[in-house]
């Protein structure tokens, strides 16, 4: 949860004889905000328990034009922690009298003020409860292109592939994004194998099997989609083309209703795998077709080489742009993944972590399979009082009946 503000300091604000504004401005700015953010989570402002971290690295003046941002950064049993920036962006060119309304842009933000506060609000005013869901945890074990030389932890056989997911499910992953490889480690789209591996999966761990119907440019659609009849809850579904690396991700837009049509003809719920801005538009163009139904579940890929950079400004425009009452979860890719699930993890939304993106737990440390990394983003979310999603939640929240 958090909110923006934007406003050019007015000449009415408490200020010093060189134009520097007094600090209590700037507060009482992160007040409201605070306010805005607790009428809509609890329908009360609340009730402001004590300031913390408070610094001010650099003066702000009469006439300049700040952007604020304040972000929830722990939900306790009626107390929300909130995190408050705000940084300069033009600057007045008279912030002493006399005074005009000239200003000189900035080349850069730069800070004039951070905080931490908490609020407590009680029992008998919180009139609504909007607290983010439970939070899903994907995990992707496998992928189509990493490699034992990537990771020597990596997953190849379906007993190995089934061993690791439970590893991840009991770490917290409710949700398994599956790929196959074949005897020579090859990724392959076979049913058999797919279902072999689902098999294994069900027979140690309660978790949600969503398939992948990722294929190279000269598979046909119904080898690419065979792991559709093989015993999955959800299936990807990828909805544009799109450069990754040094190849193209092709998906034309026929490709694209066929894939989802198979998908909705096998009753599995998609995850709508989202590569580029256009794609959010293609998904409004499948749901006019009634191949799609919306409001949906969505995969926001960020980092990866040719497509959208993992930045918090692109995830806050996804989460705006896909249909009201959908959920989005975001794959962060290489050194993003744990980064961009942490920012998913504090704004509401969901995340998948695995090997299929990211074969480090830090810098220069290999992550000793996925479950590592299920594990660090269960710990992150739990250290902030965002509770993890059990199965049956994880079911109710993507609409999985079956």
């Amino acid at each position: 949860m958090y909110t923006t503000l934007k406003l050019r300091i007015p000449p009415r604000a408490p200020h010093l004889a060189d134009g520097s504004v007094q600090g209590t401005f700037l507060l009482e700015l992160f007040g409201d905000m605070a306010a805005e953010l607790l009428i809509g989570i609890d329908g009360d402002e609340g009730i402001l328990r004590g300031l913390a971290d408070v610094e001010f690295p650099s003066p702000a003046y009469l006439g300049d034009f700040i952007e604020a941002e304040a972000e929830v950064i722990h939900w306790g049993d009626g107390t929300r922690r909130i995190s408050f920036t705000a940084h300069k962006v033009a600057s007045s060119l008279t912030p002493t009298l006399p005074r005009s309304s000239a200003a000189q842009q900035l080349p850069h933000a730069k800070p004039i003020c951070s905080a931490k506060a908490l609020y407590f609000v009680p029992e008998k005013r919180r009139r609504i409860q909007n607290a983010p869901d439970p939070l899903i945890i994907t995990c992707a074990p496998v992928g189509s292109e990493t490699t034992r030389e990537d990771n020597p932890y990596l997953p190849l056989t379906p007993d190995e592939i089934a061993a690791e997911v439970a590893r991840c499910a009991a770490e917290g992953a409710t949700v398994a994004h599956l790929h196959v490889r074949d005897e020579a480690g090859e990724a392959t789209q076979s049913r058999e194998i797919f279902a072999d591996a689902i098999q294994k999966i069900r027979q140690r761990c309660d978790i949600i099997i969503q398939v992948s119907t990722e294929g190279d440019a000269a598979m046909e659609v119904t080898a690419r989609c065979q792991p559709l009849e093989a015993g999955g809850d959800m299936a990807s579904l990828a909805t544009g083309t799109v450069n990754r690396g040094d190849h193209i991700f092709f998906n034309s837009k026929p490709l694209v209703e066929h894939v989802a049509l198979l998908i909705k003809q096998a009753n599995l719920v998609p995850c709508i795998e989202v590569y580029d801005l256009g794609h959010v538009e293609n998904v409004k163009l499948l749901a006019k077709k009634g191949l799609v139904t919306l409001p949906g579940h969505y995969e926001f890929v960020l980092g990866a080489k040719g497509g959208m950079g993992a930045r918090t400004e692109v995830v806050h425009l996804l989460a705006e742009m896909i249909p009201r009452g959908s959920t989005w979860s975001v794959t962060g890719v290489g050194r993003h993944q744990l980064r961009m699930a942490e920012l998913a993890v504090r704004r509401g939304g969901h995340t998948r972590v695995g090997l299929e993106d990211n074969v480090n737990l830090s810098r220069d440390v290999q992550a000793q399979g996925s479950a590592p990394l299920v594990a660090k983003v269960a710990e992150y979310a739990k250290s902030i009082g965002r509770p993890i999603a059990d199965v049956a939640a994880a079911r109710k929240i993507l609409g999985i009946q079956k």
